[in-house]
């Protein structure tokens, strides 16, 4: 299953597919893109973050800004939510396990993120 929102994809993910040294970092929500051009965020009510022991959660920040990570990044949903974001339409997201990729694109200079 993929949902797909602005630049932001949510691949759900088995929970096997989650590295052992991945734990929840407990949240009421999760922003997964900041809009850097209007100011407005995609954001995941309800969720937690699943972070890699050995970063903070300080990298996810990051993830949100420029779409770099050291890591996979991945997002928890126990209870029916969605994704929300000022100028897209709220997607629904089923409980389960998803992998957060910001959507890039190619440019003769090279490899970009897309901005939202």
């Amino acid at each position: 299953m993929i949902i797909r929102q602005g630049d932001i994809f949510l691949i759900k993910v088995p929970e096997k597919r989650i590295p052992t040294n991945y734990q929840a970092h407990p949240t009421t929500s999760c922003i997964v893109g900041y809009g850097e051009v209007t100011g407005h965020h995609h954001v995941i009510e309800k969720a937690q973050w699943l972070v890699d022991a050995c970063h903070d959660i300080n990298s996810l920040h990051r993830f949100a800004l420029d779409g770099t990570s050291p890591n996979d990044v991945f997002v928890q949903v126990t209870d029916p939510t969605q994704i929300v974001h000022d100028e897209h339409y709220p997607l629904a997201i089923p409980p389960g396990t998803y992998q957060v990729v910001r959507q890039r694109e190619y440019t003769p200079r090279g490899v970009r993120r897309v901005r939202d």
